[in-house]
């Protein structure tokens, strides 16, 4: 809810403009219905805000208890709404404290004299009464909270009728600004076509960002008075007023929820809860199920029980909750981890491991009679008094070295060549007319796409001459104006200089159509070689995966596959 004095602008206007009679009242009407809720523990607050020369200050930091703040203080924004950071806010239990509060504040306020008005308030307040309602109901969680903002605006004045002079003269621009600022703020709400309101213009609206229009309800005070003489000011505070009218406000429960009291309620559901399940277990003669979570001990057992179905000791494992059925997959799951570490660990001492890939790695591992052509270890002990892997016959106690003819007998003629070398294989026999056409369309797309960058970097500078040469073309033309040479007998009249720019750019113009359509063309080209490479590469990766069949019919790699040339 949102309280304001608008300030008319004069002396007598500025004493009603104090409204002391307001905010009291209003404190002893919040009291009064604090007394008629006794269903609810209702939290009262107040803080006492001065906006002066668009500086904050705390009208309440005099308080012992308070003291001065050390860093300055801040409007900063959250999703709950606006808030001063650095203000003191204080609570209060009844109403002797709020008024000793606000009239705390009031001594504080800077005031000043001047031709119309010798106690003339320099600044703007706001007082704020912050509400927090919370059923005495403690299964209750909702509790509502509520923000009253008395605001009292100082006097716009009008200087040659006050006579300011000095800082006076600076207090009443700070005033007389931020009033205007409000106003603008103003105009802007009542505007529903607009999307942005300039709430950030000034310290005052931005103070008040969630009490103008929104979630609130809002009262607007304005001091007028019947005089001729001063009818034109009171003419001014009607038309705001009239315009504050225009604000649609929308004011909602502010309903939140006590983390506490939630906590509360779900023990208690809780624990219901397993009240619940313990009669029924009991009628069902479940009573040895708990629902309680595990600990160690029961944790181990479960790991046990695991580990001996496993091994094929135990025919099946007893479920009597869904707390252990839980548990059981998650012990499978550790079993699992447990073994693979050790299989790895297993291996790892007794091998060396080596990547396919590395081909360097394999071939000197073959050469030092590590391993067979077929990478398998050569006797390799394994415990049972017999070797992985096959022996060359050189290496065979009490055999001698066969003839050359036995010799060069492969070892394992029907095992395959690994993936790598029988690619290699692949393209340089049954598929060397693929791989020839893959790499000579794979080097005519290289050159097409250099090409079109070269020709695209030619494209850029024609634009850039033109761009040159229009910019000249318009200097001649607009000096040619300025010399009011502009026609002869119907016929314009231009230099030679500004012909030639004409011939120029006509040219340049052509050249750019030109490249540009043979960009496309390139650009076409391309496209078609990125197809046909792509075609060569498919082609190869099967010709590899097929193999043999390559010949007998399986495929034709060549029957579909072009090379890309244009002259």
């Amino acid at each position: 809810m949102e309280f304001f004095t608008m300030p008319p602008r004069t002396w007598f206007m500025r004493q009603l403009q104090r409204m002391w009679f307001l905010r009291p009242s209003m404190a002893i009407m919040v009291f009064r219905m604090i007394e008629e809720r006794p269903t609810h523990a209702i939290t009262v607050r107040v803080s006492y805000l001065e906006i002066y020369n668009e500086s904050l200050f705390d009208l309440l930091s005099t308080l012992p208890y308070v003291g001065p703040s050390v860093t300055p203080m801040t409007i900063v924004e959250n999703p709950q709404g606006v808030f001063i950071k650095g203000l003191s806010v204080h609570l209060t239990s009844q109403e002797e404290d709020a008024f000793s509060l606000l009239f705390e504040g009031e001594t504080n306020r800077i005031i000043a004299s001047h031709t119309m008005n010798k106690n003339s308030s320099r600044s703007h307040c706001i007082f704020t009464i912050y509400l927090e309602a919370h059923s005495r109901t403690l299964s209750e969680e909702k509790y509502i909270t509520s923000k009253i903002n008395l605001v009292d605006l100082a006097g716009s004045e009008r200087l040659g009728k006050s006579g300011s002079e000095g800082q006076v003269l600076k207090e009443a621009t700070y005033i007389n600004k931020s009033l205007s600022f409000l106003e603008q703020a103003i105009i802007a709400l009542g505007d529903q076509k607009r999307d942005h309101i300039p709430f950030r213009q000034c310290k005052l609206t931005h103070a008040l960002k969630d009490s103008l229009g929104g979630n609130c309800n809002m009262v607007l005070v304005t001091n007028i008075y019947g005089e001729a003489a001063q009818l034109e000011e009171t003419l001014s505070s009607l038309r705001f007023a009239s315009r504050m009218k225009l604000v649609t406000t929308e004011p909602a429960i502010n309903e939140k929820y006590d983390a506490e009291r939630m906590v509360k309620n779900l023990e208690k559901e809780l624990a219901l809860l397993k009240q619940e399940l313990a009669i029924h277990d009991s009628l069902t003669n479940r009573t040895f199920v708990t629902y309680d979570p595990m600990d160690e001990i029961q944790i181990a057992e479960i790991n046990s029980q695991v580990r001996r179905y496993l091994e094929g000791t135990l025919d099946e494992i007893d479920i009597i909750s869904l707390r252990q059925i839980k548990e059981v997959f998650n012990q499978f799951r550790v079993v699992l981890s447990q073994q693979e570490q050790e299989v790895e660990s297993t291996l790892r001492r007794k091998y060396t491991l080596i990547d396919r890939n590395d081909f360097a790695a394999i071939s000197a591992i073959q050469k030092a009679g590590l391993v067979d052509v077929d990478g398998h270890l050569v006797g390799e002990p394994e415990g049972q008094n017999f070797g992985l892997g096959v022996a060359p016959f050189s290496t065979k106690p009490g055999k001698k070295a066969k003839s050359k003819k036995t010799f060069k007998e492969p070892l394992r003629p029907d095992t395959p060549p690994s993936k790598p070398v029988a690619f290699e294989e692949f393209k340089n026999e049954q598929g060397s007319e693929i791989n020839r056409i893959f790499k000579e369309n794979k080097s005519i797309l290289n050159e097409r796409r250099k090409r079109a960058s070269e020709t695209t970097q030619h494209i850029n500078a024609i634009k850039r001459e033109i761009d040159v040469t229009k910019e000249a073309l318009n200097f001649q033309k607009s000096l040619r104006e300025k010399q009011g040479k502009y026609e002869n007998k119907g016929l314009m009249i231009i230099d030679e200089e500004e012909f030639l720019l004409i011939l120029k750019l006509k040219d340049l113009k052509k050249q750019y159509r030109s490249e540009y359509q043979d960009l496309r063309d390139l650009r076409a080209e391309i496209q078609y070689c990125q197809h046909l490479v792509d075609q060569c590469r498919h082609r190869l990766l099967m010709g590899a995966t097929v193999g043999k069949n390559l010949t007998s019919g399986t495929m034709s790699p060549l029957s579909s596959l072009r090379t890309c040339r244009w002259h």
